[in-house]
């Protein structure tokens, strides 16, 4: 079984990778489910891996993926592992081990940590911009043997620490990522040029928490998670966070970057 939460798509586009190759059945965390109080997931004979696909969010876990550790039940009848496939544009800092704290918390056994490199998405700050086109293809091009590597590693029950921490993970994950989850999420701060909106509705669609509507413009509403999927998403690039946004590049990903 593979769950995955995804914003600007690229962790998506490993799960689905990594279910092509396993055979898994694959769930998406999507806003129904990231709202309930406690989902059930009911588990096959045969499901004996459990793995969690999710972006890293500044060097840690996105709030939807740990309110769904927090709440969800698994039925099965067998004894599961969980493993974690973090997508990140660099590095993860100490995600893995905020990942396992959570896993443990619920008495579920974390057995496998893997990172995959993927292009950057956030722009929320200065200095944060997309990759390069270069360093994008890159990234891209090395997706599938990555995810073929950790397929393999699962599907041999290993367990195994496979990841990208970087430099100064334990200030990244205990500094930066608190005052990021506590300050630089604020919907507020995102705002839209009237005369570009074409009033497409993608924002809305795309968004993996379900905090936008149109009213016939975009309005957000409480439940950001701080992925800017609908900055990257809008075709007329009406959307701006603040002002830290303007001119930076868009990311989206696309079945046809998979050749890159």
């Amino acid at each position: 079984m593979i769950f995955y939460f995804s914003g600007t798509g690229n962790s998506r586009a490993v799960a689905e990778m990594l279910a092509g190759l396993r055979g898994d059945n694959i769930v998406c965390i999507n806003p129904k489910m990231i709202a309930e109080e406690a989902p059930e997931i009911e588990l096959g004979l045969h499901d004996s891996n459990f793995i969690w696909v999710f972006p890293v969010h500044s060097w840690g876990l996105p709030s939807p993926v740990i309110k769904v550790i927090r709440s969800l039940v698994i039925k099965s009848k067998a004894m599961v592992a969980h493993h974690m496939v973090a997508t990140c544009g660099d590095d993860c800092g100490l995600t893995d081990r905020m990942w396992e704290t959570e896993i443990r918390n619920r008495g579920w056994e974390p057995v496998g940590f893997y990172t995959v490199r993927m292009p950057n998405t956030y722009v929320g700050l200065p200095f944060f911009d997309v990759d390069s086109p270069k360093c994008r293809d890159s990234k891209l091009a090395a997706m599938k043997a990555r995810v073929e590597e950790i397929s393999d590693k699962i599907g041999r029950g290993m367990m195994c620490r496979d990841i990208q921490p970087g430099h100064f993970a334990w200030i990244k994950t205990k500094v930066v990522y608190p005052y990021f989850m506590k300050k630089m999420i604020a919907p507020s701060r995102f705002r839209f040029e009237r005369d570009l909106c074409v009033e497409c509705g993608r924002c809305m669609d795309i968004c993996p928490t379900g905090n936008l509507i149109l009213n016939p413009k975009p309005e957000w509403g409480d439940n950001c998670c701080g992925c800017l999927a609908c900055y990257h998403a809008c075709p007329a690039k009406a959307i701006e966070y603040g002002f830290w946004t303007t001119g930076k590049g868009q990311y989206y990903f696309k079945a046809i970057e998979r050749k890159a």
